[in-house]
């Protein structure tokens, strides 16, 4: 503190540190003793104290006072300086609903550990101290997932402040505000103060960082500690997938370990399985894209791209929309259907596994086969109709003029029904040509068929007699007629299969082919 005042000690002056503000004290005495306001004005004026920080009217309202109660002491603040408006500091506080989420995580992380370390970790183990309040592990995702456009946050930048003034006039510097520890990393765009997502991903968020990565990376496996995965983009597991959780990606999917008995679903952008799959007969796949795999055994589902297996395929039963490109696997027991071509290294086994093979099955093109056969011969039936009638009027001499207008109106109907039978017969051919453009129905061993093997080409069914080694190739052309190659020389295919069906009665491209002939 610091004083000042006249030689008398009539009253004093005192600043604050802070130099924010001056007091006056008048001290008791007399009437007489009572300072005048040039008295304290010079003392101030002494103290360097600026006029601009007066306050209005104070140092009246205290002399008033004192010449009131002279014998007591008063006191007032006659000087105020401004204080300084220090900056604010830079931050970023996220949205409430993505905090709400990252507290779900959290609580259920901790119930999940604690669940462990008793031993009771199931489908929807008990959270600790409220077994009311359940927590389905498998369903409740470890992951904060946001969309494009989500707002994630909102963002302050930080602020330079206000300097202050000190009663003896001079600036009281303010404090800037400091930048923000949380980088705003990628995936994230500033849009006027807010954070936006600008594409969909899994959102980190910690101290120092929130970013989104279009890709979900798991270190370990998909399990408890992951919940299902549910993800808009490509995912990546550097473990395995444990029994009946279930991994749905809409970008590429990567494992690097065991996929055991889960659920699947990949979009366009493919499945790799690094290992393989044991579904142990419960496993299922929904697939948009490829599947490469190490193996697969006990597997069921859609693939609606190409299929590559390295090592073998075990007791499946899938359908694939491509190919199947697996020269060197070996498959035993199961159903494989393909629309395209296959390739395998060995079918069936010693000990004659039922193993079936079915490619190039042209369902669509069998039930538009079934609609135009009945449409064809009910078209048929009512020309012969037509045309019965149409002659037994024409043999008569002497018409009636109602008789003459039928038979004029029977004769319309002749030309409409051969313009539907030429439309019939077109589409026919349409969908000859559109049957001859698809990929070859053929089928190659390259080691080895075994007895037991059934082979569908079409829909042309056959059963091998004995193991046949390889190369072996089957393959069926337009018009049905089945060629068999063996270690690249020509066989008829009697000599290795027995011939249980031939197809004709449902192969669809001899139906349309039998609707045209018929027609002609």
């Amino acid at each position: 503190m610091t004083e000042s005042g006249p030689g008398d000690g009539r009253f004093v002056l005192t600043l604050s540190r802070d130099a924010l503000c001056c007091t006056a004290v008048i001290h008791a005495g007399s009437a007489d003793s009572v300072p005048t306001d040039l008295m304290i004005r010079a003392a101030l004026e002494e103290q360097r104290v600026d006029p601009r920080m007066l306050v209005d009217g104070a140092i009246e309202e205290l002399l008033d006072r004192a010449r009131a109660e002279p014998d007591a002491e008063h006191s007032a603040v006659i000087a105020r300086g401004t204080e300084p408006v220090h900056g604010v500091d830079a931050g970023f506080t996220l949205a409430p609903e993505l905090r709400s989420r990252f507290d779900e995580i959290k609580r259920r992380n901790d119930c999940l550990r604690e669940a462990a370390e008793r031993g009771e970790i199931s489908d929807t183990p008990p959270a600790p101290d409220d077994p009311g309040d359940a927590i389905d592990f498998r369903a409740v995702s470890a992951f904060v997932i946001v969309r494009n456009g989500d707002v994630i946050g909102s963002i302050r930048e930080a602020t330079d402040g206000a300097d202050g003034m000190g009663v003896n006039g001079q600036v009281i510097p303010a404090k800037k505000g400091k930048s923000s520890p949380v980088k705003i990393g990628g995936g994230i765009e500033v849009r006027a103060g807010r954070a936006v997502a600008s594409h969909d991903g899994v959102l980190t968020h910690r101290i120092d960082l929130v970013e989104i990565s279009p890709t979900l990376e798991i270190r370990g496996d998909v399990g408890y500690e992951t919940g299902n995965i549910d993800f808009p983009g490509d995912v990546a597991v550097n473990g395995g997938v444990k029994d009946h959780f279930v991994v749905k990606g809409d970008g590429k999917i990567t494992i690097h370990k065991l996929v055991e008995a889960s659920n699947i679903t990949g979009g366009p952008g493919g499945v790799v399985f690094r290992q393989g799959m044991a579904g142990r007969g419960i496993g299922r796949l929904d697939l948009a894209g490829d599947l490469d795999a190490g193996y697969l055994d006990g597997v069921g589902g859609v693939i609606r791209g190409d299929l590559r297996v390295l090592r073998e395929i075990k007791e499946c039963t899938l359908r694939v929309e491509g190919r199947v490109d697996s020269p060197d696997c070996t498959i035993q027991g199961g159903r494989i259907e393909s629309a395209g071509p296959v390739t395998l290294g060995v079918i069936g086994g010693p000990g004659g596994v039922s193993t079936e093979i079915c490619i190039g099955r042209l369902e669509h093109y069998e039930d538009l086969a079934d609609r135009a056969e009945r449409l064809a011969h009910n078209l048929a039936l009512e020309c012969e109709k037509t045309r019965t009638e149409f002659e037994s009027l024409k043999q008569s001499h002497n018409l009636t003029a109602s008789q003459a207008e039928r038979l004029t109106e029977l004769q319309y109907v002749q030309i409409s029904h051969d313009e539907l039978t030429r439309k019939i017969n077109d589409s026919c051919r349409e969908m000859l040509d559109m049957i001859d453009r698809s990929p070859p129905t053929m089928l190659i061993a390259m080691r080895a068929i075994y007895k037991g093997t059934r082979i569908q080409l079409r829909n042309a069914v056959l059963s091998i007699r004995e193991m046949v080694q390889g190369p072996i190739e089957l393959r069926i052309a337009t018009d049905g007629a089945i060629s068999c190659k063996v270690r690249n020389e020509p066989r008829p295919v009697g000599e290795i299969a027995l011939i249980e069906d031939t197809g004709e009665r449902t192969d669809p491209v001899i139906r349309l082919k039998s609707i045209i002939s018929k027609a002609a």
